[in-house]
């Protein structure tokens, strides 16, 4: 499903449904959550329909190409990266005023570990959802899922609709379970 060129290969006369990770990264949910002055999402909106960074360019109300699964997630993996090496960076390089600075300390553990801390509490609010790992894990906690189904799977500019979706979205909460409306009901 992530991949165009093998979908309009696909014979067009089956549906398809399929699991999802990115379901909240929808131009129709970017919309929305812009509508609502979602900051990080109406941010994210705003990068992906310029015309100088994906190509396509994405969710132009001219050029209706869909995000695409991976472009949220890429982003949001991209993103909690560049915020755990700022602030390891910043907290190494302030930890006494007469130590020397020392930039071999920024290493992989160090990072993995500085990533594993920002989001053990609240998370991490990603245009994907919220992230929040425990300490003891790299495994998300509540993630997000969704059941998103295509009618024609070569159909790659028709964006999926969700029908279903476990975890949480945006805030930590008990995770709960939905079946989606059709629109119109």
């Amino acid at each position: 499903m992530a991949n165009p060129g093998l979908r309009a290969a696909a014979p067009g006369n089956v549906p398809v449904t399929y699991v999802s990770k990115a379901a909240l990264g929808t131009c129709a949910a970017l919309r929305a959550a812009q509508d609502r002055r979602d900051e990080a999402r109406s941010s994210f909106l705003t990068w992906i329909q310029a015309g100088d960074l994906l190509d396509p360019p994405r969710c132009r109300p001219d050029r209706p190409h869909p995000v695409g699964e991976r472009v949220s997630l890429a982003y949001d993996a991209s993103m909690m990266m560049v915020r755990a090496l700022e602030s390891l960076a910043a907290r190494l390089h302030h930890a006494g005023p007469r130590q020397r600075w020392e930039p071999t300390s920024v290493n992989p553990v160090a990072v993995h570990a500085e990533v594993l801390r920002q989001n053990a509490g609240p998370g991490y609010p990603g245009v994907a959802g919220l992230i929040r790992y425990p300490p003891d894990s790299g495994e998300p906690v509540d993630k997000r899922l969704a059941l998103l189904r295509v009618e024609r799977v070569p159909d790659v500019a028709t964006e999926p609709v969700e029908v279903y979706h476990c975890g949480t979205g945006d805030r930590p909460q008990p995770a709960s379970c939905a079946v989606v409306p059709a629109p119109g009901r």
